[in-house]
């Protein structure tokens, strides 16, 4: 499977943004959505949708895979802007946790709807995605914290692992810890981390 990420023309662009709003607007409904509901949705006709996409799976397919890239790229950009290594860190976090109710769901009803090929190609295209970028923002992420003399560089599959325990790990306790302790445990995830990464 080709892992690149693939550059969408303007039209598929309308089509794909019109079939994600439309699975958020109605989850419950994903499977009995029509590519005739799509077109009208992204304002054409349904023969042009065809012209682009040869079936209504594969259009929810390529809409969740540029969803959750998109998502994937515009969080760690919020949290890359902040100055400092923690700052970066909570972030990352804080974008877990605004998220933690609703975007799970919303995937799960996508895939369940799906037919079984078309569910594989979702689950693993997003997470080759999801491991390629995890590691060069982690690389990038341990570089800053170098130079902030926070830690010395980690051997990278260590930290790689570190990175992933810390955000698996927070984002499964979002989802059923209590949401009024999240700072708690945000402060001792990155105590943990930093320990780690020492």
């Amino acid at each position: 499977m080709n892992n690149d990420i693939r550059e969408y023309s303007p039209k598929e662009i309308k089509i794909l943004d019109a079939a994600a709003a439309l699975m958020a607007e109605n989850t419950s409904a994903i499977g009995s959505l029509k590519v005739a509901d799509i077109a009208a949705y992204a304002g054409i006709g349904k023969g042009t949708v065809y012209e682009y996409f040869s079936s209504k799976d594969e259009i929810l397919q390529e809409a969740v895979i540029r969803f959750v890239r998109m998502r994937v790229e515009e969080e760690w950009a919020k949290a890359f802007a902040k100055p400092t290594f923690k700052e970066c860190v909570y972030c990352a976090m804080e974008e877990m946790f605004a998220s933690a109710d609703g975007f799970c769901i919303w995937d799960l009803q996508l895939l369940s709807s799906l037919d079984r090929g078309s569910a594989e190609t979702v689950f693993y295209s997003v997470k080759d995605f999801c491991i390629k970028r995890m590691s060069e923002m982690c690389r990038e992420l341990l570089q800053r914290g170098v130079k902030e003399g926070l830690f010395p560089m980690p051997d990278l599959e260590v930290a790689g692992q570190a990175f992933v325990h810390l955000f698996g790990g927070f984002s499964l306790i979002m989802r059923v810890g209590s949401k009024e302790k999240y700072k708690d445990y945000m402060d001792h995830g990155y105590e943990m981390l930093i320990r780690s990464l020492q």
